[in-house]
């Protein structure tokens, strides 16, 4: 079975072998000739780095990147002129530029109307309000983290929870959501863990927000990076409050991993001190300043 990388750069070499010319523009069309015989083209991408060369081809709404080590790079050809590595590695900086934005998403199609069925089904299917139940406790169904953009690192936590009335079916409130993220913090060189909140968030819930009994709140991560602060702990406990108007307040909590266990980005931390492979797409570094000792510590050998 081919890698993951080798099968972006095949699906990258079709597409130039099959396209139409790059169109003129500000940015110049780059050839590359792998040292196992591949040609790619397109224009340099701004994710280059003194890693790897990333080249960008981009077909109507469709945008292929593919990354190629600077090691992997045997013959240049800018614009129809022939570069050395060299020159081109001085010079690809001032030569990047960005994919065009994604195109707006199609404005979403009215829902089909619920077929009919009993009368508790269509109750769960259509969210109507139930004369005299009465709001017992806040059910969470579902608690994990989400990948909310087009890189590979999570970006948040992803909620579905349900409001359970006291006939144990679910209920379509309106109300203010408060959710809270605690976990630990040990750096290499402490005693003991420390016990901090790490992001907090509030949304506003609606009775449409329940689809089937059920709302999906994804949380996008404010002041956290799980996958680049090395200090954090994996384990984490995500509190929920939900304040519903005429029923009053509710609160539930769940664990969630903020760090799923994974040996080979252990191992890429412990000897490279980052979490992702170079070729891979991942969000900007963490605001947090991590010192040098903790870029070592790892939870899972403690």
């Amino acid at each position: 079975m081919l890698r993951p990388l080798a099968i972006v750069l095949s699906l990258f070499s079709y597409c130039t072998a099959h396209a139409a010319p790059l169109s003129a523009g500000a940015a110049p069309p780059i050839v590359i000739e792998t040292v196992d015989g591949r040609a790619l083209q397109g224009v340099v991408d701004q994710r280059s780095d003194a890693r790897a060369l990333w080249l960008r081809r981009e077909e109507g709404a469709v945008a292929l990147t593919a990354a190629i080590a600077w090691t992997n790079i045997h013959s240049v050809a800018v614009d129809g002129a022939t570069w050395s590595v060299d020159d081109l590695q001085r010079r690809y900086a001032s030569m990047a530029t960005a994919a065009a934005p994604p195109a707006p998403p199609e404005p979403a199609r009215a829902p089909l109307a619920a077929p009919s069925a009993h009368p508790a089904k269509q109750l769960r299917l259509l969210n109507l309000p139930r004369r005299g139940a009465r709001f017992r406790k806040i059910d969470l169904l579902d608690v994990r983290l989400a990948n909310l953009d087009r890189d590979v690192e999570p970006d948040g936590i992803e909620v579905a929870l349900a409001a359970v009335a006291d006939d144990g079916l679910p209920l379509a409130v309106r109300g203010s959501l408060r959710a809270t993220l605690y976990g630990q913090r040990r750096p290499v060189n402490a005693a003991a863990a420390s016990f901090d909140q790490l992001d907090e968030w509030t949304q506003m819930l609606r009775p449409e927000d329940f689809v089937c009994g059920v709302a999906r709140v994804c949380l996008p991560f404010q002041s956290t990076a799980p996958e680049q602060e090395f200090d954090l702990m994996p384990d984490a406990v995500l509190t929920v409050e939900l304040g519903a108007f005429g029923y009053g307040n509710f609160a539930a909590s769940a664990p969630v991993a903020v760090r799923p266990f994974n040996p080979l980005r252990d191992d890429l931390q412990l000897s490279r001190r980052t979490r992702f492979l170079p070729a891979e797409l991942h969000g900007p570094p963490a605001r947090r300043k991590i010192a040098e000792p903790d870029g070592r510590w790892i939870h899972w050998t403690w």
